[in-house]
C-alpha cells in the first residue's frame, strides 16, 4: 500500500491536465475590403491558453458549493508541459471531447474530495510530511542515497523538499483522496478469497499459459507499403518481390549448402530480430498467440507447424511481411504458470476490481447528492445517433 500512496504524493506536485482546446478561430475579413489596398499581413497573434479557451463558459461545473472555473483550469494548463501553439493542431471536435472528459475527470475528483472530507479525512501539510517521512526511511539504503544525490544536483535536501511538496494544495488533496480510498481497500479486503482467485484463473486459462514453440527465422521484405505507409504503385510492388524473392532464395541455397543459420540472419534478415538475436522469435503457442499478447501471422504459424524436429528448416514462405525461412528450435505443448505462484496478483488484481466499482458507484451517488452540474458537453460524434 506505501508504494501507492508514493505515487500519488510524488506525482501530485507535477500532476496536471494536459487538455488540448479549440484551434483558433479564424478573424472574418472585411467584407468591403478593396483587393488593391489589401494591406501587408500581420503576424499571427501568439496563441495563449485563454484565446484557445476563450469558448469556454466562465464556470465549468459546480460540485454542491464548490466551483469549477475557467480560470482555475487555464492555471492548471499552465502548469503542464503542452504549450498553448499545440492545441490548434488537432481536430475540432475531438479536442472538444478530449475537453469535456477531462473536465468529467476533474469534476469526479471533486466529488471524492467531498466524500473523503465527509468520511472523516482532511487535507494537511502535516499529514503529508508525515508521509513522506514515512517512505524515505523505509526506503533500501541504496535508492535514499539516489534520491539525496537527486536533490542535492538541485540545491535541496530532503527535508526542504518534503517541506515544499507538504505546501502544495494538490498533494495534500492527492493523499486525502488516497487515504479515503485505501480505507475502502481495507473493508473490502477481505471479500476477496483465495476461492475467488482460483476461479478467475481457471476460467482464464490463456492468460497464464507459456506457449512451447519457439522458431528462428530469416526475412526478405517485400510488403505493399513504403517505409512511410503508402502503397506501392504495381510496378514497384512487383520489382520489390521480385528481388525478396531473389535474395531469400540465395539465402536458402546457402543453408542447404551447411552455412550457419545465426550468421545468415544476422547478415542478412530484414527483421530486427536477425541483428538482435540470430533471428529467434518469442515463443507461441499453435494457434500463434505469444504469453504476452499479441501473435503470429496466419500463414508463417502454418509454416512453422509443419516442421517436426529441432533444426529443420522451412523452404521460403510467403506472407504479407514478404519472404520467410523458418527454422524450429523447440516443439513442446503449451504449460501453465501454477496457480500457487499468481494467487496473490490475482487477489489484489480483483481487489482493486472491487475497489474501483465501489468508488464509481460511490462517486456516482455523490454527483445526485451534490447536485452536481457540468456546463461543458462533448460534441455529438459523425454518425452518432
Amino acid at each position: 500500500m506505501k508504494k501507492t500512496t508514493s505515487k500519488w504524493i510524488l506525482a501530485a506536485v507535477a500532476a496536471v491536465a494536459v487538455i488540448p482546446g479549440l484551434s483558433a478561430q479564424k478573424a472574418a475579413a472585411p467584407k468591403n475590403a478593396p483587393v488593391a489596398a489589401k494591406p501587408a499581413a500581420k503576424p499571427a497573434a501568439k496563441p495563449t491558453f485563454e484565446s484557445m479557451l476563450s469558448f469556454l463558459p466562465d464556470v465549468l461545473a459546480e460540485v454542491g458549493s464548490e466551483k469549477l472555473t475557467k480560470k482555475q483550469f487555464i492555471a492548471q494548463m499552465a502548469s503542464s508541459q503542452i504549450a498553448p501553439e499545440m492545441l490548434a493542431q488537432f481536430p475540432q471536435n475531438l479536442l472538444q471531447g478530449m475537453l469535456a472528459n477531462q473536465i468529467n475527470e476533474m469534476v469526479n475528483e471533486m466529488v471524492l474530495t467531498e466524500l473523503a472530507k465527509k468520511a472523516g479525512f482532511k487535507a494537511s501539510a502535516e499529514n503529508v510530511k508525515k508521509t513522506l517521512d514515512t517512505m524515505y526511511k523505509q526506503m533500501p539504503a541504496q535508492q535514499k542515497a539516489q534520491v539525496d544525490s537527486q536533490l542535492k544536483a538541485q540545491g535541496k535536501t530532503y527535508n526542504s523538499y518534503r517541506d515544499e511538496v507538504a505546501k502544495d494544495p494538490r498533494a495534500q488533496k492527492a493523499l486525502m483522496i488516497n487515504s479515503y480510498m485505501q480505507s475502502i481497500m481495507g473493508k473490502l479486503k477481505n471479500t476477496v478469497t483465495d476461492a475467488d482467485a482460483e476461479k478467475f484463473y481457471r476460467q482464464n486459462q490463456q492468460m497464464f499459459a507459456k506457449p512451447g514453440i519457439t522458431v528462428s527465422h530469416i526475412l526478405a521484405k517485400s510488403m505493399a507499403t513504403d517505409e512511410q505507409g503508402k502503397p506501392l504503385s504495381a510496378e514497384a510492388l512487383k520489382k520489390q518481390d521480385a528481388e525478396a524473392k531473389k535474395k531469400i532464395d540465395g539465402i536458402y541455397a546457402q543453408l542447404k549448402q551447411g552455412a550457419k543459420f545465426e550468421e545468415l540472419a544476422k547478415k542478412n534478415s530484414d527483421c530486427p530480430s536477425g541483428a538482435q538475436a540470430g533471428g529467434k522469435l518469442p515463443a507461441f503457442d499453435e494457434n500463434g498467440k505469444m504469453e504476452q499478447g499479441g501473435g503470429y501471422e496466419t500463414t508463417f504459424v502454418k509454416a512453422a507447424l509443419k516442421l517436426k524436429k529441432a533444426g529443420e528448416i522451412s523452404a521460403p514462405v510467403k506472407t504479407p511481411f514478404g519472404y520467410h525461412i523458418i527454422r524450429l528450435e523447440e516443439k513442446k505443448p503449451a504449460t501453465f504458470i501454477p496457480f500457487k505462484d499468481v494467487k496473490d496478483g490475482l487477489k489484489a488484481q480483483l481487489l482493486n476490481q472491487k475497489v474501483s466499482a465501489e468508488l464509481q458507484k460511490r462517486v456516482e451517488q455523490g454527483k445526485k447528492t451534490l447536485k452536481v452540474k457540468i456546463n461543458v458537453k462533448a460534441p455529438a460524434m459523425p454518425g452518432a445517433k
